[in-house]
C-alpha cells in the first residue's frame, strides 16, 4: 500500500515532524483563548469576599376585586369562580360603577342600552324590554343569586331600577347555564350591591339638575360599628323628581339602601342588606299610538302628545 505523500513546509522537515508542527501551532490557540475564558472569573471569585447586597425591592399588595377604571380584574360571573374576564369562557361586559358614573348612568335602563350586545324595545312611557342575540332578556340576578326568570306579559320593573345602590352591572351573553340551570339563549344579567368595604367613615353627597326640571341627588356613607372596623354599615339614600317632555307625565322616585358586613375571619364576610324603591309615574302612556289614520293618511302628533288623562298613574 502506498503511503500519502506530504510536503514539508521548509526544506530539511521530514513529514513527521511537519505533522508535529501542525498540530501544536493548532493547540496554541485552544490553550490561550481557555486560558482567557477561566482567568477573569476566578479572579473575580477570587476578589469577592462578601456577597454583593442587591437593591431593595418593594411589593405592594391589591385587592384583586376591586374595580379598575372600566374593567374589574377577577369576576364570579358566568362560572362562579373568580378569574379574570378573558378566562371566562363565554362573552362577558361589566358596567363599573367608574363607568356608571362617568356617563352619568342614571338607571338600569340606561346601563344595558349602552351595553355591547344589548338592545332595548320601548313599550310605552314605563315599560322596557332588553334583547341579546334575538331573544328577549327575563334571566335576572342580584348578588349572583338568581330570581324567577320573568314573563313577557308583566313588566319586571328592571329598567326603572336606580343605579346608586349597585357596584357593577355584569352581562353574560348566550346561555348561563351555569349560573341559572337551562338558562336563557339571550344573556343573563346579574346586579352586584355596593358593600362596606370601607373601615373608617366615608361618605359623598352628589346632586344633579337637569332638562324637564330634574332634581336628584344622593348620599352614600360608610362607617365602622366597632373599633376595628370588622363589622361596617354603609346606607345609600336619594330622591329624584322630574317632569317630560310629554304632556302631564312626571316621575318621582325615592331609593334606600342598607347593609351591614362583618368578617367573621379572614375568609368569611357576613351580609345583611335591604333596599327599596318607589317610583311614582303621574300620566303613563299604556301601548304605542296608530301611524296611519283610517283613510290611510299618515299620522302627524306632536312630540309632547300623550292620551293619559292626567288622573292616571
Amino acid at each position: 500500500m502506498n503511503k500519502p505523500s506530504c510536503r514539508p513546509y521548509e526544506s530539511g522537515q521530514s513529514c513527521g515532524q511537519v505533522r508535529a508542527h501542525f498540530l501544536r501551532s493548532r493547540a496554541l490557540p485552544i490553550a490561550f483563548f481557555s486560558t482567557v475564558s477561566v482567568l477573569p472569573f476566578s479572579s473575580a471569585w477570587a476578589q469577592s469576599d462578601e456577597a454583593p447586597e442587591l437593591d431593595t425591592v418593594t411589593v405592594t399588595a391589591v385587592n384583586l376585586y376591586d374595580n379598575v377604571g372600566y374593567t374589574r380584574r377577577t369576576t364570579a360571573a358566568g362560572t362562579r369562580f373568580e378569574l379574570s374576564p378573558k378566562e371566562v369562557p363565554q362573552s362577558l361586559s361589566i358596567v363599573t360603577e367608574q363607568r356608571i358614573e362617568d356617563q352619568d348612568l342614571q338607571d338600569i335602563e340606561e346601563v344595558l342600552t349602552n351595553t355591547t350586545g344589548i338592545s332595548a324595545s320601548r313599550i310605552d312611557s314605563n315599560r322596557v324590554s332588553f334583547y341579546s342575540r334575538g331573544f328577549r332578556i327575563n334571566s335576572y340576578q342580584y348578588d349572583g343569586i338568581p330570581t324567577l326568570n320573568t314573563d313577557s306579559r308583566w313588566y319586571f320593573g328592571e329598567g326603572s331600577q336606580n343605579t346608586a345602590i349597585y357596584d357593577r352591572v355584569e352581562v353574560v351573553r348566550g346561555a348561563n347555564g351555569l349560573m341559572t340551570g337551562a338558562g336563557n339563549p339571550g344573556a343573563s344579567v346579574n346586579f352586584v350591591r355596593k358593600h362596606a368595604d370601607s373601615r373608617e367613615l366615608t361618605g359623598s353627597v352628589s346632586g344633579t339638575l337637569g332638562s324637564w326640571d330634574q332634581r336628584r341627588g344622593v348620599v352614600d356613607v360608610t362607617t365602622p360599628l366597632t373599633a376595628s372596623g370588622d363589622v361596617r354599615a354603609r346606607f345609600v339614600g336619594g330622591y329624584d323628581d322630574s317632569d317630560s317632555y310629554l304632556d302631564r307625565y312626571a316621575e318621582r322616585e325615592k331609593f334606600g339602601y342598607a347593609v351591614i358586613d362583618a368578617d367573621v375571619t379572614d375568609r368569611t364576610t357576613l351580609s345583611v342588606g335591604y333596599d327599596y324603591q318607589n317610583t311614582h309615574a303621574s300620566s303613563p302612556t299604556w301601548g304605542g299610538l296608530p301611524l296611519w289614520y283610517s283613510d290611510g293618511s299618515e299620522t302627524d302628533y306632536s312630540r309632547s302628545f300623550s292620551v293619559a288623562p292626567d288622573w292616571s298613574y
